[in-house]
Order: C-alpha cells, then structure tokens, then sequence
C-alpha cells in the first residue's frame, strides 16, 4: 500500500524549495482569483453576464441593453428590454448579493453575503412604477394592450444567489436565465394573436435617448 511512499518525500533543499514555490504559487493564484471574482460584484458586471445569454434571432425578438427611453419627456431607463411575440419584459440585472430577502409588497429588500448586509429599493416595484408612462408612450403610436412584465436578474459572480422572496416575485438568479429563456419562447411561439416585433421595436428606437 505505501510502497510508492518514498516518491513523495522531500530528500533535498531544493525539493523542499520547489515544494514551497508550488504552494506560494497556488496560494497567488487563489487570491487572484478571488479579487477578480470580487471586482466583477456590481451591477455593471451584472449587466454584461445578462447581455450575453439574451440573445435571440432577429425575426423573434429583439433586445435593447442599457437603454434610456423618452416619452412625453420622462426618461425611462431599463437595463434590458426584451420585445417578442408575447409583449414586453423590462429587466433589471443586479450584480450583488448571495442571499436575497423581501416580499413583493415591501419598499425595501435586504442583499447579504457572508459578510456584509445592504438594503435595496425593491427592484421590481421600480421597474412597474415605469410601466404607465411606457404604455402611454406606445398608445401615442397606436400600439395598445399588450403584456409588460417586469424581471429581476441576481447574477453575483461569488456565488449563486439564494432568493428569499415570496412567490411569484419575478426574480430569479442568473443560474435559472437559460431555463426562463426556454419558458418565454415557448409562450410566444404557443400565443395566438402575435404582437409585430419590428413595429414596436421601431417605436422603441424611435425614443431612445
């Protein structure tokens, strides 16, 4: 059993020195890692993780990413705006925080990791408090009922965020985005009366600040 025992000893200075540089040199590249992790926590970060995987062809959507919109001179700012045969979903991509607790009904939320606690404006709230001044905008294009629904992307790069928020708060981690995705296409492929992308997408363009 511990015939190959001798094989890992350390017979020589320079063994033990090589041994030691092995070791410094992991202990380097862990802490490097580390600060790069905690370096993309914000939402910015979060913003670019979202911009990469809301990808769709042309003809069945169309995304704008980091977008200001102006109707009747309110400016409008959402961080993704995903137009598809289904309506509209406004989203919003949080960089920050582990473990997530609130109700849909309460101002504020609370952002934890291990170490440290924040609060937060309840993101979806804010997100719907924009959505009259947005159906206004596109009823003055003649675009009329149709669906806007808000979602929350936590896509903190440490770790998976754990979401303690009720039922249906709109909000999932950035783990659960590839599954949300397939779930929105197949209820705007399964919709009977299909929206026109490319008007209301023309609309959109048409407001950007």
């Amino acid at each position: 059993m511990f015939q190959n025992f001798q094989a890992w000893k350390l017979h020589s200075f320079e063994d033990y020195l090589t041994f030691l540089i092995v070791i410094l040199a992991g202990i380097m590249i862990f802490k490097f890692a580390i600060q790069k992790i905690y370096k993309h926590r914000n939402d910015a970060y979060a913003l670019k993780l979202v911009r990469k995987k809301l990808k769709y062809p042309r003809q069945s959507a169309r995304v704008f990413h980091n977008v200001t919109l102006s109707f009747g001179g309110q400016p409008l700012h959402y961080d993704h705006l995903l137009i598809d045969a289904a309506g509209i979903v406004a989203i919003r991509s949080i960089g920050w925080g582990i473990r997530i607790y609130g109700q849909p009904d309460q101002p504020s939320w609370k952002a934890m990791d291990n170490k440290t606690e924040k609060m937060i404006e309840n993101p979806v709230a804010k997100l719907t408090d924009s959505f009259e001044p947005l159906r206004s905008g596109l009823a003055s294009k003649e675009i009329y009922s149709l669906s806007i629904e808000p979602l929350v992307i936590f896509a903190d790069p440490f770790a998976t965020p754990e979401l303690y928020l009720g039922r249906d708060s709109c909000c999932i981690p950035f783990s659960g985005l590839k599954n949300w995705k397939k779930q929105r296409q197949l209820r705007a492929a399964n919709k009977s009366q299909k929206l026109d992308v490319n008007q209301i997408a023309s609309v959109i363009e048409g407001a950007i600040q």
